[in-house]
């Protein structure tokens, strides 16, 4: 899904199956990659809120990568999300274990959904496309931030995350979100744009 796609949808109503599973498991790489095994996760993108920032990475053959091969201490996770077009793994911290669910969508009760993107801070850095590891370079030189992401198809100056809101109803029939998951990362650039980015 584009910006412009967004846009042109105005973000409408759909419907799907989807399930979510309450997940509790050891809090360490090991207990977290057997668990990815056992639900059948071939590859995902995946991102970690650490003691000391977010660091984004990638779930593939059977192994947990971080950018620029950041070493991974569990210790220091406060909670991650795993995602795929299909699902999602959603954990945090509590004291020795990380509790959470998985949220699985073509499985499960019908619901609606309403999918969104939001953009990330900076652009992609044209003079560092191909990060080693199969990453983007992203800085936001206003704000001295810099971020390596998943590289994905394309080539926007802009990239925006993709989650999709699941709707619920109260028995008063008050409609509400009652879980939301991230999908993939997706081009963000908006056609007819200014040069910030922002649209007109």
């Amino acid at each position: 899904m584009s910006i412009g796609l967004a846009l042109e949808d105005r973000m409408c109503v759909q419907r799907g199956s989807s399930e979510s599973l309450c997940v509790s498991l050891a809090r360490s790489e090991a207990a977290l990659c057997e668990k990815l095994e056992e639900l059948g996760v071939k590859e995902a993108d995946v991102v970690v809120w650490q003691v000391q920032g977010i660091a984004w990475g990638r779930w593939q053959d059977g192994a947990l990568r971080l950018a620029g091969d950041a070493a991974k201490k569990c210790a220091l996770w406060l909670e991650l999300r795993i995602f795929n077009e299909e699902e999602e793994l959603h954990l945090k911290k509590s004291g020795g274990q990380w509790i959470g669910r998985r949220r699985k969508d073509g499985a499960g009760e019908m619901v609606e959904y309403i999918d969104s993107i939001s953009r990330f801070w900076g652009e992609r850095n044209e003079e560092a496309r191909d990060v080693p590891g199969g990453y983007m370079k992203f800085e936001d030189a206003a704000r001295k931030l810099t971020q390596m992401l998943p590289r994905v198809e394309g080539q926007a100056r802009y990239y925006g995350l993709v989650t999709r809101s699941y709707i619920g109803y109260e028995a008063t029939g008050q409609a509400g979100y009652t879980d939301y998951r991230y999908v993939r990362i997706a081009a963000a650039d908006v056609e007819g744009g200014m040069e910030d980015g922002n649209a007109r």
